[in-house]
């Protein structure tokens, strides 16, 4: 089981098309460094979180989550029945945020 103090951001779950709030629910949000990103061989993303919550059903990787202001889509979803907990891997949804990134070469 997760302790309580552990969870101390406040996240919203939405649908795909951001019409429907499924869930609003504590979670512990950290960021992923780009060691953590090397060392599972992914490719390194700048606003990429991981997010941990108490279990609960009815979550899958079509949902968005809204933390601080911006949405973000969950990559990938964990659940560990042991301890009764999900794990979701954010990344930033520039589009559904209203944010831009700029290019330069």
């Amino acid at each position: 089981m997760i302790e309580a103090g552990r969870l101390k951001d406040r996240i919203s779950i939405y649908s795909q098309d951001l019409q429907t709030l499924i869930a609003t629910v504590w979670a512990n949000v950290r960021p992923v460094t780009s060691r953590e990103m090397m060392r599972n061989q992914m490719e390194i993303v700048s606003d990429m979180f991981t997010v941990l919550i108490r279990y609960r059903s009815g979550l899958n990787t079509a949902q968005k989550v809204l933390w601080q202001s911006h949405y973000y889509n969950i990559q990938a979803m964990t659940v560990d029945p042991a301890d009764q907990s999900i794990i979701l891997t954010l990344t930033l949804d520039p589009q559904a945020s209203g944010v831009s990134y700029t290019t330069t070469e």
